[in-house]
């Protein structure tokens, strides 16, 4: 995911998949990179 995102895809989760839960990770410069989303938690 794009450093810029974090907002977009948080939202586009809540609204697609409103039962998942998310984290968005840093990457080793402290920019927001990865999105995990899990199922069933």
């Amino acid at each position: 995911m794009g450093w810029d995102q974090r907002e977009r895809m948080s939202k586009l989760v809540e609204e697609m998949l409103p039962e998942a839960r998310y984290e968005i990770l840093k990457d080793m410069n402290g920019k927001d990179r990865m999105l995990f989303v899990y199922f069933n938690c």
